[in-house]
């Protein structure tokens, strides 16, 4: 009598719990499994965020940047350095008057990018940094995040892995700055296929996800027990055997 009241409080508790995971709790700062966590979307955490620092540092307004001042050098073919009116400049490599090659660019705000260059685009290797402390190293593509990279947000965290035209996409580590980490898939800048969710505070998720969302996998405790619960086709909760068991199925 007594075990079976102990399993159906633990049943119902974990309801409960399974119900909070079905937030996104892939960018949730922390999760204790049974409080409601801090929900943080892509909006909060995306990498376009750090290019709203100054309206100087959109890729339209480099890209597009004209009427400057050649002040040093040859900004037709050679190296040299370009003035723009709103205090941007540019300095390194040209090719018919156009950035090409290894160069700086600038902001007014004082962030930069490092890199190479293709056509006025950012293309190749290049590092961008901004005045908050958001800082991209990596490969880049048509002046979009493509390839393998590293994206630092220090009062969120430290993305690792790969991009596709701007977003995260393929494989990635995102380590958050309170502790804990999300490792695997992304498609379109979410948590997207396989992919484990550790918490700072030792609980863990390894399963499937779906635009940021948990949709089925192990649930594990910090002291090895676990549980395996998915989404049925109406997106409702499905548990399947509460009981403890060792973590090395």
């Amino acid at each position: 009598m007594r075990r079976d009241l102990k399993n159906v409080i633990n049943g119902k508790s974990l309801l409960i719990v399974f119900t909070v995971l079905m937030l996104n709790i892939c960018f949730s700062a922390t999760n204790t499994f049974g409080n409601e966590p801090e929900a943080k979307t892509e909006e909060a955490v995306t990498e376009e965020k750090a290019a709203a620092v100054s309206p100087a540092t959109g890729e339209a307004a480099v890209e597009e940047r004209k009427g400057g001042e050649c002040t040093e050098g040859d900004c037709g073919n050679g190296r040299g350095t370009m003035v723009y009116p709103d205090g941007t400049k540019y300095k390194g490599a040209f090719k018919a008057g156009r950035r090409s090659g290894q160069g700086t660019y600038t902001y007014s705000d004082g962030g930069n990018y490092t890199g190479e260059w293709r056509d006025n685009l950012r293309h190749g290797k290049g590092t961008d940094t901004f005045m908050n402390g958001v800082v991209y190293e990596g490969q880049w593509a048509l002046s979009k995040r493509h390839g393998q990279g590293k994206l630092t947000m220090p009062d969120l965290g430290t993305y690792d892995g790969e991009w596709k035209e701007g977003k995260k996409d393929g494989q990635g580590i995102f380590v958050f700055v309170e502790g804990g980490k999300y490792e695997g898939g992304w498609v379109n800048g979410m948590c997207n296929g396989k992919g484990t969710r550790t918490f700072a505070n030792g609980y863990r998720y390894e399963g499937e996800w779906k635009d940021f969302a948990a949709t089925g996998g192990w649930y594990y405790w910090p002291k090895g027990n676990k549980t395996w619960s998915y989404m049925d086709e109406n997106w409702e909760w499905v548990h399947k055997d509460f009981k403890p068991k060792s973590p090395n199925h």
